[in-house]
């Protein structure tokens, strides 16, 4: 056999082996099901929220964050929230 017809039937003997184990693997594989919860929409992605930039002392900011790490579950802009509604709410 000429050495260019064996490297044809070579490669070709390959990729009838490679089409019979992708057919395989297909037939018997099963998608692994997620147990993850999707997470909540964060804020940034929120079409209700907007980003607002502004200036505050460094030590200020400081002893705000250490405050709400103490009282728990509430970040700066929840909390700059709540202060900008009641400040709204005053006549």
């Amino acid at each position: 056999m000429p050495k260019r017809e064996a490297q044809n039937n070579m490669f070709t003997k390959l990729g009838e082996i490679s089409e019979a184990d992708s057919k395989s693997e297909n037939s018997t594989e099963q998608k692994p099901i997620s147990n993850r919860k999707a997470r909540p929409q964060g804020k940034r992605s929120n079409p209700d929220f907007s980003q607002v930039g502004v200036y505050l002392r460094k030590d200020t900011v400081m002893k705000i964050r250490q405050r709400l790490l103490q009282e728990g579950d509430r970040d700066l802009s929840d909390l700059i929230e709540e202060l900008l509604v009641d400040f709204l709410n005053t006549d």
